[in-house]
Parts: structure tokens; sequence; C-alpha cells
């Protein structure tokens, strides 16, 4: 039962899981402290979506609203473009190897959203709350929300066509 590993009791909880908001910002910087895990974002590009203004910093590493043009049938129709998901593993991966933190779907995390308090906190746990914490961004939103810091929040039962997961594991 999920209620069962809520809180700091999630890192039990035995197989797999979604990540706490922290392992996820923890696994996207892979060891960085930058807004990408690639370098700084370009802030004079951070909200546009338009596709002849674009981050190059997250260009080479996550797919957003200004370069994530597809031409499947399906897709989103946004200012006389085709936008939508694309395959995982086409961008450049993390320092660990992970690939599409940044962009391409928002990914669900363990935690509860609410504002950060005042006082720093390491690796805090939303235990509480109506909406869940989502991350990286997706090919539906501008640059400024895959930033590594950028944290996003859905009602549990919420479903859209630019949301995923990524999973963790416990270890014993």
């Amino acid at each position: 039962e999920a209620t069962a590993y809520a809180g700091t009791k999630i890192y039990t909880c035995p197989g797999y899981r979604l990540p706490t908001e922290a392992e996820w910002e923890f696994a996207y910087r892979a060891g960085t402290s930058t807004a990408y895990y690639n370098g700084a974002n370009n802030s004079s590009v951070c909200s546009t979506c338009s596709s002849s203004s674009k981050d190059a910093k997250l260009d080479a590493i996550g797919w957003y609203c200004a370069n994530s043009d597809v031409t499947y049938t399906g897709c989103y129709s946004y200012s006389g473009r085709c936008i939508g998901t694309h395959p995982v593993g086409q961008k450049t991966p993390n320092a660990w190897g992970l690939y599409d933190m940044a962009g391409n779907v928002w990914e669900w995390c363990h935690d509860w959203y609410s504002s950060y308090g005042s006082s720093a906190v390491t690796d805090p746990v939303g235990t509480s709350g109506s909406y869940r914490v989502q991350r990286g961004g997706s090919w539906y939103f501008d640059a400024s929300n895959a930033r590594a810091a950028f944290r996003y929040y859905y009602g549990p039962g919420g479903r859209g066509i630019n949301v995923g997961f990524r999973l963790a594991r416990s270890v014993p």
C-alpha cells in the first residue's frame, strides 16, 4: 500500500518506486550545480517557444517547445508547428548516463508538493498535500521549466500527453 511508504519510509520500500523530489534532482544534476546538467541556461530565450530562438545548452540535452517539432500523426499543433514527445535517448545524457532528465516529459515524483520553507533542509520529503511534484519540463513547455531546480505540480489522478515517470529502487 502506497501510504505505508510515506515520508522517509519511502527508502525502505521494496522493489521499484517513484523517486523522491530530492533523489530526482540529485540524479538530474549528476554532480553539477548549474541550471542544466551541461551548463547555464540562456536566460534571454528561457521563456520563449519560438523555433528560431533556442537555448543551445538545452537543445543538446532535452526536448522543449522550441525544438520539439515532430512529423507523426497525433502531434500537438502549436503556432503553426507540430510538436510532441520524442523517443528516449536522442539527446546527450548527463554524466551518470541518464537520458532525458531535461524536457521530453514531466516526471512524477513521490513527494507531495508544498512550498519550500525559509530555512535550509537536506533531502526534504513532502508528506502531505493535494498535488504531486513533477520535475524536468516537457516538450510543450519553455526552456525555463527544464532547469534542474524547477518544480511543477499536478493532481495525483492527472494524466497528460506530456507526463511520464522514471523509476527508482531502494537498496535494502
